[in-house]
């Protein structure tokens, strides 16, 4: 499965490898993508307060995350999604730390996101995986997606 139409009108359905299933993914308006972030940025303290504690939340390194969610508006970095769907994939997430930053892998319906829970150093790919992934810079009001 590939999804390539994110802000476009378009229905893909296609059979899943290995069974009579279909997906099928009909958007229903243009790609919001601070919308999709301020969602995954959530979904990602949600997991570290689960994972760790809730007062690790509380922290005031992520007061600028806590304000993207609430308010909106943008967030300086970035956001990565890899064009190729994988509907086996289990949902989940995963993290590590890139400079004492937590840089989280969020798997959502065989969809991989990557952001990171600071400003600073900013997410960015390796050589290997531009052709794979999608990068979104969410400083920008309207972000446009680049390889």
């Amino acid at each position: 499965m590939t999804l390539n139409s994110f802000g476009k009108e378009a229905t893909k359905e296609e059979a899943m490898e290995g069974c009579d299933l279909k997906f099928k993914l009909t958007p229903s308006g243009p790609f919001d993508v601070h919308r999709i972030a301020s969602m995954l940025y959530k979904a990602a303290l949600g997991e570290v307060a689960l994972k760790m504690c809730r007062d690790a939340v509380l922290d005031p390194k992520f007061d600028e995350i806590r304000r993207y969610i609430i308010k909106g508006g943008t967030f300086p970095n970035n956001m990565m999604i890899f064009k190729k769907g994988h509907p086996s994939l289990p949902m989940g997430t995963e993290w590590y730390e890139v400079e004492g930053v937590l840089q989280v892998k969020l798997i959502v319906q065989g969809l991989i996101f990557c952001i990171m829970l600071g400003e600073r150093p900013k997410l960015n790919t390796i050589y290997e995986l531009k052709l794979h992934v999608i990068m979104f810079d969410l400083s920008m009001e309207k972000p446009r997606g680049s390889s």
